[in-house]
């Protein structure tokens, strides 16, 4: 499949990772159990985004890293359009401002 950044993925790059850190560390009553799950269930997604992180750069490449690059991990920029930025000029492209000088 080709890469593509849909909903929430937008905002973060794992929102499943999200989604479960919060259903597990929120509780009206923390038992012992609890907080060993909760610690458990939030040390094995952070060693799980490493692994899975370094299969899509392999498998997607410049789309990934560029991804990577602009979207945060796992605590959102409340920005509008954060993957829809513009990409950045090429070494060997002259800039616009370069073109006005002359140069």
């Amino acid at each position: 499949l080709p890469f593509g950044v849909p909903l929430l993925y937008r905002w973060v790059r794992h929102p499943l990772y999200v989604g479960w850190a919060i259903f597990s560390w929120a509780t009206p009553t923390m038992t012992a159990g609890h907080l060993l799950f909760a610690v458990v269930l939030t040390g094995y997604m952070a060693l799980a985004t490493v692994v899975e992180e370094r299969d899509l750069v392999a498998h997607f490449g410049r789309p990934y890293e560029d991804y990577r690059r602009r979207v945060p991990k796992f605590i959102p920029r409340w920005r509008t359009h954060a993957v829809e930025e513009p990409v950045l000029q090429e070494a060997s492209a002259p800039s616009a401002e370069a073109e006005k000088c002359g140069v």
